[in-house]
């Protein structure tokens, strides 16, 4: 059986100590049912076995659960046969749907060498267009974190009389969001084809017509021809599994089944030929709509608590100010110090869903400043796919393992769902001291005097109004973009946080603490904020997701995340707050890329005791010595 590699350590380090330029990886997309689950299961089982024959006496592998019904020809009776072990990601039981719910991606080790398979959402949700764009962005944010693509598989039927509107969809996005380029590493797999002969069969004429028509509106030419197409038929999975089912074939079928497991392997080894000499294409060569989306949601929650921490240091350097103006002249000494407030974060080491809500949240007193305290961590650890870190109020929430779909309550505090949120780091405040008589010298090398010590102050409240001002005014524009371009709804992180911040400063008034001054200033902030955007709404063309769609690769469009990344620039580079904003969205960006990581299977080969034909043969394939430089 396949091994499957979770806590072991040793390997693991091991792993680690490659070069990321070892791995291969290939991105698997197409239509809900054609079968993409399926050619990895069949790959595998190609790795264990070296015949048909061989396959049928040894015990059948199964990378990830499927399940399908089958008619006995003599009795009509419909059974229905399972394969693997349930899997969260996997909805083998909802007919109509896309199986794979999320990204998972499977790297088979060959040596010193890993080729990862990274299995997709189907394209043709049949929840509609929309969520076939929500796929489609959970799948680019997915392959962002690699730094390069070696093929993007799309595999079809052999037998389809028309494609429609869904994979033009799948093409369109693909070259929008990667760059032209990666249209030298498409490949088109056409599966299920013992029926067609091994050939593309009716497919190949309509794909033809979509791909010219494609070249004529979007001067992208989408080669296909037989060096970049590949028929295999991976049905002799499920035929052992039905064979191992007890149910009895006709030598024929026998045969046929064995010269599909031949042709089908010998197609495998050619299509990853022909994939590692192709140049890699790069990832992260072009800035996305994607990647720019991505960028904002993940700035929501710093801005958002870096505001406030604003807010905090302006209160304090105006009391300090005023204290000093009281001051008599022989005791001004004592204000040598400016408090100041900062922070530090401090990374999960698992993502925990915790809830918001007044009674999961507590007040309490740390070094004698009043603190709230996420009181309730409803589910540590947890592995919850396609869900925006550290945003209130997720849809994605309502699947996490702490909820009861039914009622929308979690299982744990009792509370709602649209209470609770998914973190992977925890935002520490704590005081720190600038010294004044230093900042008076480097601003005035003459003595210091009363008036010095005063301008200094007022600098200092000034750069902060400055800072300020222009993360509203970047945080104001970051939103308006993800309100004109996202193409499913979207819910303002920033806004949402404002108000959390507004409801803890007054649970703390619970304690007798006194905050009115930062609660007002948060306030008057926030309904600027909500004014500019509803301004901005308001006046905003009403574009469906179609034509979002239609518009996605325009020049004005790229202009426009030209932009974003300007102001994300301008956003890092401020001198007082920059680099802390920047620190947790590098942050965010870390723990992303270690959820991915966890998520993945590996599988050391060869999966079985002995080293089969083809494993050889990948070996050799696979070697760096013969792979195109990067």
């Amino acid at each position: 059986m396949a091994s499957r590699i979770d806590d072991n350590s040793s390997l693991e380090d091991d792993l680690n100590r490659l070069s990321f330029d070892s791995d291969i990886n290939i991105l698997l997309l197409g239509q809900t049912g054609v079968g993409k689950t399926t050619f990895i299961n069949a790959f595998t089982n190609y790795l264990s076995y070296d015949s048909f024959t061989s396959a049928l006496q040894g015990e059948i592998i199964s990378l990830i659960p499927a399940s399908f019904h089958v008619m006995n020809p003599k009795t009509f009776q419909s059974t229905k046969i399972h394969i693997g072990n349930p899997d969260m990601n996997e909805h083998a039981d909802d007919r109509g749907q896309s199986n794979t719910q999320a990204c998972q991606s499977y790297k088979f080790i060959f040596g010193n060498r890993n080729l990862r398979l990274i299995d997709a959402p189907g394209i043709g949700d049949t929840r509609g267009l929309e969520q076939d764009a929500k796929n489609f962005e959970h799948i680019l944010a997915f392959i962002s974190q690699y730094k390069y693509l070696n093929g993007i598989c799309i595999l079809l039927k052999p037998n389809e009389e028309r494609l429609n509107i869904l994979f033009r969809f799948c093409i369109k996005e693909l070259l929008t969001h990667l760059h032209i380029s990666a249209r030298e590493n498409i490949m088109f797999i056409f599966t299920n084809s013992r029926s067609t002969f091994y050939a593309p069969g009716a497919t190949a004429p309509q794909l033809r017509i979509l791909l010219d028509d494609l070249r004529r509106s979007t001067h992208v030419d989408v080669p296909f021809s037989g060096e970049n197409t590949f028929c295999l038929d991976n049905e002799v999975f499920r035929f052992m599994a039905i064979y191992k089912h007890g149910m009895a074939f006709p030598s024929e079928q026998l045969q046929n089944y064995a010269e599909s497991w031949n042709v089908s392997s010998t197609e495998y080894i050619r299509l990853f030929s022909h994939i590692v000499n192709c140049k890699p294409h790069h990832v992260q060569d072009t800035l996305s709509i994607n990647e720019a989306q991505q960028l904002i949601r993940k700035l929501g929650r710093p801005i958002s608590e870096v505001t406030r921490l604003i807010i905090k240091n302006l209160v304090l350097a105006r009391q300090y100010e005023e204290q000093l103006r009281a001051c008599p002249s022989n005791e001004r000494d004592k204000f040598e110090f400016l408090p100041q407030k900062s922070a530090r974060f401090v990374s999960l080491r698992y993502p925990c869903t915790v809830c918001t809500s007044d009674q999961c949240t507590r007040v309490i007193f740390v070094d004698n400043e009043v603190k709230l305290e996420y009181a309730s961590e409803c589910h540590r650890n947890c592995r919850l796919r396609k869900i925006e870190q550290e945003v209130i109020n997720h849809p994605a929430l309502i699947f996490c393992s702490s909820m009861d779909r039914t009622t929308g309550h979690c299982k744990n505090c009792g509370c709602k769902y649209e209470k609770h949120m998914h973190i992977t780091y925890r935002y520490q405040e704590y005081t720190t001291y600038i010294e004044m008589k230093s900042n008076c010298r480097q601003s005035n090398r003459s003595s210091i005097t009363y008036e010095t010590w005063l301008s200094t102050i007022h600098n200092r409240i000034n750069d902060l109004k400055e800072e300020q001002q222009c993360m509203m005014n970047i945080a104001m524009k970051l939103s308006c973009y993800l309100h004109q371009n996202a193409i499913s709804p979207y819910n303002d992180d920033f806004l949402a946080y404002l108000d959390l911040f507004i409801h803890e400063e007054q649970l703390k008034q619970t304690v007798n603490h006194s905050n009115e001054v930062l609660i007002d200033d948060l306030q008057r902030l926030a309904n600027q904020y909500r004014q500019e955007i509803d301004l901005f709404q308001n006046t905003m063309p009403r574009l469906t997701v179609e034509q979002k769609i239609s518009i996605s690769t325009t020049e004005s469009t790229m202009k426009g995340v030209k932009e974003i990344f300007d102001l994300v620039t301008k956003l890092y580079s401020l001198p007082i707050n920059g680099s802390l904003i920047r620190e947790q969205v590098e942050g965010l960006k870390d723990s992303q890329r270690r959820k991915i990581q966890d998520h993945e299977i590996v599988i050391k080969v060869p999966c079985s005791g002995t080293v089969c034909s083809i494993v050889e043969q990948l070996d050799f394939v696979l070697s760096p010595t013969i792979v195109t430089s990067i």
